[in-house]
């Protein structure tokens, strides 16, 4: 049960890092744009 709760929040946490470095990746050139402009 616990190595199941371990690995359920293991698998969340990989997801939700995957997610915010894909939106901040995907932000982060058209606020540089912005700025250069």
């Amino acid at each position: 049960f616990f190595f199941f709760f371990f690995s359920f929040f293991f698998f969340f946490f990989f997801f939700f890092f995957f997610f915010f470095s894909f939106f901040f990746f995907l932000k982060l050139p058209k606020k540089i744009f912005s700025l250069k402009k």
